[in-house]
């Protein structure tokens, strides 16, 4: 699909489509195995799906060894274009040559114009050539996304999900993207609320069961607070609210697995365990006898001393 006017696509299936091109022929450029939008293009792409297609390219040969460059697996946009409840899988760029050094761009999209990406998922595409960046998107210009995810793209030379190839990512919010900086953010704060919740479910099941309380109750029978008493816990106690604050975590360990693969390294666990540690701190500070508080509105997210 080729446009360079005005064009509204919704509810379409478009797929196992190629664009190719062979420097044999004199041709080294292909774009948009799906969609090509020019320069004079403007592009609507709503509930759609936009998958298994490729663009590839064959190099030179040893007399005349021209690179190849493939732009857009997916999608190619030159122009101005909205994507907005759309899937966009399995495509690929694919730049091959055994005597030229050849450059695969956006196994999803590559975007050298105006992109709005809204609630939509654009995963499993890749980009592969002697340099392949991309595997997502690759960007010459901007991109702007919202609400959507980009994820599990695969890129042989950088940039597994977005590369900045003269554009960068603009995040305008509620996006999942593949990039270790979100995952420790994604990981840190879905780490945090997990936690808390299990140790809320566990505290008030300690405190409305009979048989819990009994346990519970070691901790609570505690006359002088010093941080010390944040570890005076029943054993039995403790294995009941670890167990719960674990069966809260899993699915988060789960999720961000699945989302970020090798992109949650051992920098993403390494940052988010010295973040909970540093919060954990405030457990032993609610449990000492120094009055002070963090205020009426602090003290619904952070338990003081003087709340406790």
């Amino acid at each position: 699909m080729n446009d360079n006017g005005t064009m509204t696509i919704m509810g379409c299936t478009i797929s196992n489509n190629s664009a190719s091109a062979d420097a044999f022929a004199l041709i080294f450029t292909s774009a948009g195995g799906g969609i090509l939008n020019g320069s004079g293009g403007s592009l609507i792409i709503t509930n759609s799906t936009i998958s298994g297609n490729t663009c590839s390219a064959r190099g030179g040969d040893p007399f005349f060894p021209a690179p190849a460059s493939t732009f857009g697996g997916g999608v190619d946009n030159s122009g101005s274009m909205t994507i907005t409840n759309c899937t966009i899988s399995g495509n690929s760029s694919v730049a091959t040559g055994d005597f030229s050094v050849d450059t695969g761009y956006g196994g999803g999209i590559s975007n050298g114009g105006d992109l709005q990406i809204t609630s939509s998922t654009i995963t499993h595409n890749s980009a592969s050539g002697d340099y392949g960046v991309g595997g997502g998107i690759n960007g010459f210009e901007p991109t702007r996304t919202a609400s959507s995810i980009i994820a599990l793209n695969s890129a042989s030379t950088g940039g597994p999900d977005y590369f900045t190839n003269g554009g960068e990512l603009q995040s305008t919010g509620y996006n999942i993207v593949g990039n270790n900086a979100d995952a420790v953010i994604f990981y840190l704060m879905a780490l945090l609320l997990a936690a808390d919740f299990g140790y809320y479910v566990f505290h008030y099941l300690a405190h409305k069961n009979s048989v819990l309380w009994e346990f519970h109750k070691v901790h609570h029978a505690a006359e002088v607070l010093n941080p010390v008493t944040t570890y005076r816990n029943h054993p039995v106690d403790t294995i009941v609210q670890q167990v719960l604050i674990a069966v809260m975590i899993a699915p988060v360990n789960g999720t961000v697995a699945y989302l970020y693969r090798s992109h949650a390294t051992l920098s993403t666990s390494v940052v988010t365990t010295i973040v909970v540690y540093a919060l954990n701190a405030a457990t032993q500070l609610r449990h000492t006898h120094v009055w002070f508080s963090y205020g009426a509105i602090g003290n619904r997210i952070l338990s003081s001393p003087a709340q406790h």
